[in-house]
């Protein structure tokens, strides 16, 4: 076991479980800046460590009451699809210039963290309980079934969104509160991460040494954080978390 990976793996877990955010979005970028991994398998052991994590995360807020299971299953029909797609994207690239695909994962990669960025942001300023999209108490499905599948390829290829997008998509077309949101968020995520991480682990490329570490250390942290979404400061919370992701954003690209 390596105590720094076990300590990052800890602070990523504790934002997943509070907040739905930070998963792919904050650890990807740090195994590519600071432990040196490279960007494929970066993505393909991000996704392990996010399944893992999430998964927990999913359980305890389901345990509080906080998931609601149709909306994920079917928001799933459409997400599942496009992390497939993503990854298949990935690997296939993978298989020739492996420069290239470096470049392209970076670049993408780049473009995520900074919509992660703005999409952490706007949801920390908008009314909480005020649905934008939606109306009449159901989910607006002309905007929630497309746009899962194209934040699905997204995430496929980058690890990042599962989290953060997916929590804007889904407070903007569906009339859930953000607790609620929050907790169908983060089932869902965990749904979305184990589709793809089975299928990088089919192809070979996770560093499960990285992900075990990261693991250990992300139990406890989305444990904790899961028990405490309304005590944490969210806009500072969430003003630090879209910093950091626009400049490894930029960084990237």
């Amino acid at each position: 076991m390596e105590l720094g990976l076990i300590f990052v793996g800890f602070l990523v877990g504790g934002l997943i479980g509070a907040s739905g955010m930070g998963g792919g979005s904050l650890l990807a970028p740090l195994l590519i800046g600071v432990v040196g991994v490279g960007p494929l398998q970066a993505v393909s052991t991000d996704f392990v460590f996010s399944a893992a994590t999430k998964a927990l995360g999913g359980w305890r807020h389901w345990r509080l009451g906080g998931v609601e299971w149709p909306l994920v299953l079917r928001l799933l029909c459409a997400s599942g699809p496009g992390v497939v797609a993503g990854v298949a994207l990935l690997h296939w690239l993978g298989r020739g210039n492996r420069a290239l695909t470096d470049g392209f994962v970076m670049h993408t990669l780049g473009v995520a963290l900074i919509c992660a960025a703005a999409a952490t942001v706007w949801q920390a300023l908008r009314p909480a309980q005020r649905p934008v999209l939606a109306a009449g108490g159901e989910p607006r499905w002309a905007l929630l079934l497309p746009a899962g599948f194209v934040l699905g390829l997204l995430v496929g290829v980058t690890s990042v969104g599962s989290g953060s997008l997916f929590l804007v998509l889904l407070t903007a077309s569906s009339p859930l509160p953000l607790r609620r949101a929050v907790g169908t968020d983060v089932a869902h995520a965990a749904l979305l991460t184990g589709i793809g991480a089975v299928a990088h682990l089919s192809a070979g490329a996770v560093d499960l040494r990285l992900s075990l570490n990261l693991i250990a250390g992300s139990l406890p942290g989305v444990w904790l954080g899961s028990s405490l979404p309304a005590r944490l400061p969210r806009r500072a919370l969430s003003g630090v978390v879209a910093s950091v992701l626009a400049v490894s954003g930029l960084r990237f690209l």
